[in-house]
C-alpha cells in the first residue's frame, strides 16, 4: 500500500535515517507528526524490515459436532425389541 500524505523526498529521509539509525520510529514519528504505523508502511515500501513483530493471525475454529439422538431407525428397532419382550 501506497504512503501518499509524504512526497518522496520525506520518504528517502525517513528510510536513510533508519537504515542509517540516526533516528528510532519513535523519533522519526515525533520528527513528521505522522503515525507510528505510517512510518512503518514507509519503511516497507523501502524494502527495510523494521523489525516489528507482527500478530500471527487468530486460527479458524473447527467446527463442532453437536451430539444428536440416536438415528431413527436405531430408535425404531430398540422400541420394537421392547415390544417384544
Amino acid at each position: 500500500m501506497a504512503v501518499k500524505c509524504l512526497n518522496p523526498l520525506q520518504k528517502e529521509v525517513i528510510a536513510t535515517s533508519f537504515l542509517n539509525r540516526t533516528h528510532s520510529i519513535e523519533e522519526l514519528v515525533a520528527t513528521f507528526r505522522r503515525s507510528r504505523r505510517t512510518i512503518i508502511r514507509v519503511l516497507e515500501e523501502a524494502s527495510i524490515e523494521p523489525g516489528i513483530k507482527r500478530r500471527i493471525p487468530k486460527p479458524t475454529p473447527l467446527p463442532q459436532v453437536i451430539p444428536t439422538k440416536r438415528p431413527w431407525y436405531r430408535r425404531i428397532i430398540g422400541s420394537f425389541v421392547q415390544a417384544c419382550q
